[in-house]
């Protein structure tokens, strides 16, 4: 009996042990399955992260972003308590916060930011809240008390422009905006009751003449003149001021892609974008140099795509051989910023050194309002 008793409680102890042996390798697998997951959506945020800088093959920074959200996800959570920064209590993002914040909001559904950052933080802890039903901000230094949450849609009202000129003579240009996007592609203006059309730029300001239509829905222009030392704005009100305003001023009297001798100057805008939450605006030099320009810009909360230093002044650009490596800017004939993707655009423009780095946009997410003065300053 002795002998049977045994071997039953050492086939108890193989069962109890193979049990063990199971249960172990069972949480094994589901810790590794947890860390793929964990590395997978990490993975999708840092891409769409650096899709939407417009930076998707910087290695470097897709990289670094998937280590702090790993870290972020490892990371011991703060005592949990119910979300309150999108129930009111939490204040909304101030243009202050902004600089720091604003590269949340390139992700549209995004709704809060991290606002103090903890040390060595590089980039701010930021998220939805549909996602994230409690206030586990681990990225944030003291919980809930370190986040603020994203303005509404056109919370600050109206980004509007204003065209200042800085030289002894008259300044002719072009004003022309862009077209609605089309169903299916990227862009920022997809409502067509929600956009600013060249027809409305000539019949609300005073100063744009002759409005032409372009081959698409919305694209157009108008020519408008500012006098020597003095300027013109576009401001907007009322349910206008809602609507998407994108475009560019050519610095140039006619309409011509290449004019002689070395093309034109055109200042880029797209404010108060309907399709996602970042403004944006740019000196462009790939079709040449006619002026200098600068780029004035209102607030706190301008940055240089990735970075969350803020930029208060684009430019000015230089001439044609001159010096355009500056954040903001198109360098002459560099149509990707960093270099020439196709053909030159103008054979009259030649390709300069290009940007080494993607610093030709500067931009603000999740805040609106104030007015964005181009101001030119000399002509070439």
């Amino acid at each position: 009996m002795r002998s049977k008793g045994f071997r039953f409680l050492a086939l108890a102890s193989c069962v109890v042990l193979v049990s063990v042996v199971c249960i172990a390798a069972a949480y094994a697998e589901q810790a590794d399955m947890a860390a793929r997951r964990i590395l997978y959506d990490c993975q999708k945020k840092a891409a769409e992260y650096t899709y939407n800088l417009d930076k998707a093959g910087d290695q470097e920074l897709f990289d670094k972003h998937v280590a702090e959200c790993i870290a972020a996800s490892k990371a011991p959570s703060a005592s949990t308590v119910q979300l309150q920064s999108v129930s009111g209590s939490t204040p909304i993002c101030t243009d202050a916060d902004m600089a720091w914040c604003s590269s949340c909001w390139m992700t549209p559904n995004n709704d809060w930011c991290c606002k103090k950052k903890d040390k060595g933080q590089v980039l701010p802890g930021c998220g939805s809240s549909s996602n994230n039903p409690t206030c586990n901000y681990t990225l944030c230094s003291n919980g809930c008390d370190g986040a603020c949450k994203k303005p509404g849609k056109n919370y600050y009202g109206a980004t509007n422009i204003k065209i200042t000129n800085q030289t002894d003579d008259d300044v002719t240009f072009m004003f022309v905006t862009g077209a609605v996007t089309k169903p299916g592609e990227l862009g920022a203006c997809t409502d067509n009751e929600k956009i600013i059309s060249y027809q409305w730029v000539a019949q609300n300001t005073d100063w744009c003449k002759n409005p032409q239509a372009g081959k698409e829905k919305n694209a157009g222009w108008c020519t408008g003149t500012v006098k020597k030392n003095s300027s013109v704005e576009l401001k907007r009100t009322g349910n206008d001021a809602e609507k998407c305003l994108t475009g560019a001023i050519h610095l140039w009297p006619e309409k011509a892609s290449c004019p002689s001798p070395n093309g034109f100057t055109q200042g880029e805008f797209t404010l108060n974008p309907t399709n996602t939450s970042t403004e944006a605006v740019n000196i462009s030099l790939v079709n040449g140099v006619s002026y200098a320009l600068s780029i004035n810009l209102p607030g706190e909360a301008w940055t240089i795509q990735n970075q969350t230093k803020s930029v208060k002044v684009i430019g000015p650009n230089e001439a044609i051989s001159g010096d355009n490596n500056k954040p903001g800017i198109y360098p002459p004939g560099c149509t990707d910023c960093i270099q020439l993707v196709g053909e030159l655009p103008c054979k009259n423009v030649p390709n300069r050194k290009c940007q080494s780095t993607r610093q030709c946009h500067v931009q603000r997410g999740g805040i609106t309002g104030g007015t964005v003065e181009f101001v030119i300053e000399k002509k070439f």
